[in-house]
């Protein structure tokens, strides 16, 4: 991503946001899909936040509503749009689309993300945080909430699994004990 420097016969140099020089190829342009995010005066910019199931739907598009407001480089034209659209397995996610200046995208952008964090904070919303538990696998075979059977590695390590309220595994971790 960036924007073009120079065209060359045989290539393009691109300069990325974060000042990098990019040397791409013509024939990639030429029949390949291109992007471009600077053309149009104005962009949408998507943003998705989860709360929880026991939080209310309204009074989170409420607040949200209210700081996109706040925020003067949010444009009125076209309206700012709020969805609920998921059901995640730990959260209720909220789509906010909002449209803004090309050139105010990411500081829009990120001042949503603090300014949200803020608002729902501890106290006023919960915090959508997947439930988990641990089992550990000692020696053997175990069956674990119906799920198939473990063993063990052939190391001898007990491994532990981070199990999600419906039985999926997150992530392999070690026990504490080894």
């Amino acid at each position: 991503m960036g924007r073009v420097h120079e065209i060359k016969i045989f290539n393009t140099l691109i300069k990325t946001p974060d000042n990098k020089r990019v040397i791409i190829p013509n024939s990639l342009l030429s029949n390949g899909c291109i992007t471009n995010i600077f053309a149009e005066p104005t962009r949408r910019v998507d943003l998705t936040y989860g709360i929880s199931y026991q939080d209310a739907i309204g009074k989170a598009k409420e607040i949200l509503g209210e700081l996109i407001k706040k925020d003067s480089r949010i444009l009125d034209a076209p309206e700012p749009e709020i969805y609920v659209a998921a059901h995640a397995e730990s959260s209720v996610n909220l789509l906010v689309r909002v449209w803004v200046n090309s050139g105010d995208y990411w500081q829009v952008y990120f001042a949503m993300q603090e300014q949200v964090k803020l608002a729902f904070a501890p106290g006023k919303h919960h915090h959508p945080l997947p439930a988990a538990g641990c089992a550990s696998v000692y020696r053997g075979f175990r069956r674990l909430n119906g799920l198939p059977k473990y063993r063990l590695g052939a190391s001898g390590q007990r491994p532990c699994r981070l199990l999600s309220p419906a039985g999926s595994m997150f992530s392999p971790v070690h026990s504490p004990d080894q």
